[in-house]
């Protein structure tokens, strides 16, 4: 079971950061880069950084390096773990998803997210049945809590059904719910909000190409509503400062009465949220989305089918940001290497350039030069 402490901080949480993975072109895991970059999450206000997820490339199922990665996590995080800011979330999937949650265990992690990249047998491409995939959800659970995970299928996601997620709700503690599909995330949310765990139970939303409606939208079911309670997307990994405010400004939006008591340190006073107060709930959510079709290379062209390029999209816009180098590499457990289209980066670009409100530039001017001189990273 997910102890007290973890289940209040993960239900008051807004961002929860599926961590990149930085990796040279040559295969060299670039510590100091990954400690930069976790600490620019934890003074963003992040309540969670996640290895091996979709947007650290699953770990590259690569078990050392997993081991290795969830170190670097704690050691970082241990100051605002102990202040109780944070938890511990790692995300295990693909055929040794197990021996990742032992391993998550041994790092002492409070819960793990269970990608459907598990619901693979050995032999790729041959998925489980439903009732074969609670039952290796049910065998992680006993290793550690749980938390579900509906990944869209452009990127390794399967169809689950509602049955599935009812019964899952049974033991697990509650999803990340990305399927990017309105009528699949009502099926998680339905299932949610009517399951006998309901109290027991987190959602917090993945849909990157709908942030802002997801976090305004409500599931209502015999007097109780469930929303949103925090955003664990791969858009977020990316100018999360600004993220976290935005998170904050869409609850208070929404009339949370507790919204500006929760992160510690992070609420400044009215002025702070100008920027969003100005902008039409509709605008905001286009300016929104924009962004995220870049990022997330959306665009259906000739040759280059929507989100292939994710990842070294964010890896692009971070490298922008001056938290992460050129030299990274985006490598997917298949082999798959992600190069980015041609004129990617300039679509990246001008998307966040012309929405400036919505970045950490401000944020970083002086963070930045501090966390690159604790870590060595100024030669």
């Amino acid at each position: 079971m997910l102890v007290p402490r973890v289940l209040t901080i993960l239900r008051n949480s807004h961002v929860l950061v599926p961590s990149p993975l930085a990796m040279s072109r040559g295969g060299k895991f670039l510590d100091r880069w990954q400690m930069m970059i976790t600490e620019y999450y934890c003074r963003a206000g992040a309540s969670a950084v996640i290895a091996g997820t979709h947007t650290g490339q699953f770990a590259r199922e690569d078990l050392g390096l997993y081991r290795e990665w969830l170190d670097l996590i704690n050691d970082v995080t241990a100051p605002y773990v102990e202040r109780r800011d944070m938890f511990r979330m790692s995300a295990v999937g693909g055929p040794k998803a197990l021996k990742m949650a032992e391993i998550a265990k041994e790092k002492d992690q409070d819960v793990v997210m269970v990608a459907p990249t598990a619901f693979c047998r050995f032999e790729r491409g041959v998925i489980f049945k439903e009732n074969d995939a609670l039952a290796l959800m049910e065998d992680i659970a006993r290793i550690l809590p749980v938390f579900g995970f509906y990944l869209q299928e452009a990127v390794g996601g399967i169809p689950l059904s509602r049955t599935f997620w009812e019964k899952l709700f049974a033991f697990a503690h509650g999803a990340k719910v990305a399927p990017f599909d309105k009528a699949k995330t009502d099926d998680v949310m339905t299932a949610a909000i009517r399951s006998p765990r309901f109290s027991a139970l987190v959602m917090v939303t993945g849909n990157d190409n709908r942030i802002v409606q997801d976090f305004l939208d409500e599931w209502p079911f015999e007097g109780k509503t469930l929303r949103f309670s925090a955003g664990l997307l791969g858009h977020f990994a990316t100018d999360t400062h600004r993220a976290v405010r935005l998170v904050k400004y869409l609850k208070h939006v929404r009339g949370d009465q507790d919204f500006e008591k929760i992160g510690e340190g992070l609420l400044q006073p009215e002025a702070d949220y100008d920027d969003f107060r100005r902008k039409d709930i509709s605008d905001l959510a286009a300016d929104v989305g924009i962004m995220n079709h870049a990022l997330f290379d959306a665009e259906n062209l000739p040759g280059s089918p929507p989100y292939q390029n994710a990842v070294s999209g964010v890896h692009h816009r971070l490298c922008r940001l001056g938290l992460i180098p050129e030299e990274t590499s985006v490598v997917w457990p298949d082999g798959r290497k992600e190069r980015g289209r041609p004129g990617l980066q300039e679509e990246i670009d001008r998307a966040y350039a012309e929405r400036s409100y919505l970045t950490d530039k401000g944020f970083l001017e002086n963070l930045l030069p501090e966390l690159k001189e604790k870590y060595s990273l100024n030669k």
